[in-house]
């Protein structure tokens, strides 16, 4: 059982320390402060928990059953930021921050029992010794949890000092606030769209399409491709205020060809009152009326310079298909 903690905690640390790389003097310090866990994961090794009541066997089941199951959590948030690309940021909100918590305070109180009872000599769970565990595993997780984030601070201060003056992003002051996930979301006036949709089957796979291209107002221009069980194809198009150009082909023999045909801006039906087909759907989407479905906040982040909010919401397929003309 101790084994398992220090696998989990062990994979977490040496994740970051592969993969972090924001930037800035102590970024490697960063990293080696979450081998930290590891180390007081591996007490248990040292000084196993053992108890020769069924009871108190249980309950050190339950422990770590708690503490595998909040560490599981933060071993995948942490590699899904990291796998993410870019700006890393390891603790994007409190509510990663309380996760991260708990799952230390679990994972210090099974692995310091052995120790305490150990040193007193006496069985495990007693009463004495219970809330002396209790009040070093709440210590070891405070010293992880200030330790790491003097460092994440310290480095996130250094990497302020070096911030462009400007971003092509937005605004770069470190002591403007970007919105709230729930007020409205505003359009850029223009923009470079990449948009890739894929579809996969028993993590097999199936078909993938991809959109790239620039917007300037109400003007669209992109190209795109798609490859997949029923045949590859390429599109482009080209809109002009209220004029539309399509030019499609296919491996398909009886596709017309690639002469460019006008059409109307309102051709693909996507979710957007101006007839957009990139990023204007998406917009559309989060901006319109969202019922129960709040968007998540997971964060500030800092790209090129410019801080700004990272916000997720839920759709479902419907909505999907509407909001990314790739994926339809």
């Amino acid at each position: 059982m101790a084994t398992v903690l220090v696998g989990l905690w062990a994979a977490t640390a040496v994740a970051i320390a592969a993969a972090y790389r924001p930037g800035g003097p102590v970024d490697i310090v960063v990293a080696l402060a979450c081998f930290l866990p590891v180390v007081v994961s591996a007490a248990a090794l040292a000084w196993p928990p053992i108890s020769e009541r069924h009871r108190h066997r249980v309950a050190l089941a339950w422990v770590w059953i708690a503490a595998v199951v909040f560490a599981i959590p933060v071993l995948y948030g942490v590699a899904s930021t990291l796998a993410g690309g870019g700006p890393q940021n390891l603790v994007p909100s409190f509510e990663a921050a309380y996760a991260g918590l708990l799952a230390m305070f679990t994972m210090s109180f099974f692995s310091v029992v052995g120790f305490v009872h150990a040193r007193r000599r006496v069985t495990v769970f007693e009463r004495a010794s219970t809330w002396r565990t209790t009040g070093l595993a709440l210590l070891l997780t405070l010293a992880i949890a200030g330790a790491f984030g003097l460092v994440a601070l310290i480095n996130d201060q250094s990497l302020r000092l070096e911030e462009p003056l400007a971003s092509r992003y937005g605004p770069t002051d470190p002591d403007l606030v970007p919105p709230l996930c729930d007020e409205p979301v505003a359009l850029g006036s223009n923009a470079t769209i990449t948009i890739v949709a894929r579809s996969s089957e028993d993590n097999e796979e199936r078909g993938v399409a991809v959109l790239e291209g620039q917007r300037g107002g109400i003007d669209e221009v992109w190209g795109g491709s798609w490859r997949g069980p029923d045949g590859n194809g390429e599109a482009a198009y080209l809109r002009v205020g209220p004029l539309a150009w399509l030019n499609r082909s296919s491996d398909d023999p009886e596709s017309p060809g690639t002469t460019w045909q006008e059409v109307a801006p309102g051709l693909f039906d996507m979710a957007d009152p101006e007839s957009l087909t990139m990023d204007g759907p998406p917009h559309a989407i989060v901006s319109g009326p969202r019922g129960s479905i709040v968007p998540e906040d997971l964060g500030l982040e800092v790209i090129e310079g410019a801080r700004t909010r990272h916000c997720r919401t839920f759709i479902d397929g419907a909505t999907a298909l509407t909001a990314f003309l790739p994926l339809r």
